[in-house]
């Protein structure tokens, strides 16, 4: 310790000691790295819990994806196979069968290859047109099995169109035979007026086809 004295007042300056420098300076050095390494370790944490966060959250949305399109492809074959239904029967007993289906499913009684309920149902006053496509036979010389098909298919949507402008119903479809019924499953007064329409209208459905596919 060195000491001055100037006009009666003392002055004293203490000599740091070098240990005790080194040693705060290397609490500072820990202390950072102590930090840093803090840092980076709850950086970490917080990555790692949002890899989890995200991880589980594609997972939800894949199973929900997947989900949806199996719902969706469930829901599209159902729609298939109720519209061939529907090609197949009137559409009243279509939709009664297919609701006897659904609650045979929902009871687990439903059986696929066990004989069910007839659909029987019985109406007066009805009238019943039966057509045949005159020189269907020469037709189907002249066209291939793919061409055939087709030319069919087109005049039966034809006619399928003019049976519910007219307020008849198809019912059966047997080769080149189209039938149709008007009074069921509402009645009507008119329905052998209805029938006659729908007839002369089949017939110059049937003479644009012939004209369009050249056979007489």
């Amino acid at each position: 310790m060195t000491c001055f004295v100037g006009k009666g007042v003392g002055f004293g300056v203490k000599k740091e000691d070098p240990c005790v420098c080194s040693d705060s300076d290397s609490c500072k050095i820990r202390r950072i790295a102590a930090n840093i390494l803090l840092y980076i370790c709850v950086n970490f944490a917080g990555m790692y819990t949002k890899y989890l966060t995200d991880r589980s959250q594609r997972k939800a949305f894949l199973e929900t994806h997947r989900s949806m399109e199996t719902r969706y492809r469930t829901q599209s074959e159902n729609d298939k196979q109720e519209k061939l239904l529907l090609s197949v029967l009137p559409d009243f007993v279509a939709k009664e069968m297919i609701r006897d289906i659904e609650r045979e499913e929902r009871g687990g009684a439903f059986q696929p290859h066990q004989f069910h309920k007839i659909y029987i149902h019985r109406y007066e006053n009805v009238s019943i047109l039966f057509a045949d496509i005159k020189g269907f036979t020469v037709l189907a010389t002249k066209c291939t099995a793919q061409e055939l098909v087709k030319i069919l298919n087109e005049l039966f949507a034809r006619f399928d169109k003019l049976a519910a402008e007219n307020h008849c119903l198809r019912i059966k479809l047997l080769g080149d035979c189209y039938y149709c019924v008007c009074g069921l499953p509402t009645p009507r007064s008119d329905h052998a007026h209805c029938c006659v329409e729908m007839g002369l209208h089949m017939i110059k459905a049937i003479k644009d086809t012939r004209y369009k596919t050249e056979v007489k």
